[in-house]
């Protein structure tokens, strides 16, 4: 199996995660449509809110069938060659490894951070301010998205701290 066939895999796993908080959310999405907003909401923001949670559920719901499908182009993007990843193991080298740790973990951060970016725009109502929006809502997601991006693609900032020693290689068992 190739790093890229195993980044594949989780992203394909990482869509399925999304589709199942979905369904496990859509009755509270439901909700907003079917019941009666509290009378402390203005009839503009009922209206706004419905149509932002809406964008929310679909956006959400193709972006995670989108992953789900699409796994292996979005793998490949990020290892164009099928390497083995038990030539990774065969080298001993810890880096590689954590190098494509990194690439998964930041798959996940990439994902999760643009779902919770689409999440907030609802809560722009309730946030008070533009600024207590930005600060409160929409930042921590946001920061979120570029470290995963970052990881994706690079992630050398934490290989040279992890690795600053540059005893890289796995120890051999003893017998």
């Amino acid at each position: 199996m190739s790093k890229r066939d195993i980044l594949e895999l989780a992203i394909r796993i990482i869509g399925l995660w999304l589709i199942s908080n979905i369904v496990i959310y859509m009755p509270g999405m439901i909700s907003l449509f079917v019941l009666t907003p509290p009378e402390f909401i203005s009839e503009t923001n009922r209206e706004l809110t419905k149509i932002l949670s809406g964008l929310y559920a679909i956006g959400s719901t193709t972006f995670a069938l989108f992953l789900f499908y699409h796994a292996s182009k979005i793998a490949s993007k990020f290892y164009p060659e099928k390497e083995d990843v038990a030539s990774v193991l065969v080298t001993k080298d810890k880096k590689d490894l954590f190098k494509y740790s990194l690439k998964i973990m930041g798959a996940y951060l990439t994902v999760t951070n643009i779902t919770s970016i689409l999440q907030a725009l609802p809560t722009i109502l309730r946030a008070g301010t533009i600024f207590d929006f930005l600060i409160l809502y929409l930042l921590p997601p946001l920061i979120g998205f570029a470290l995963g991006i970052y990881l994706l693609i690079s992630g050398e900032v934490f290989v040279k701290l992890a690795y600053r020693d540059n005893k890289a290689t796995i120890a051999k068992p003893q017998d």
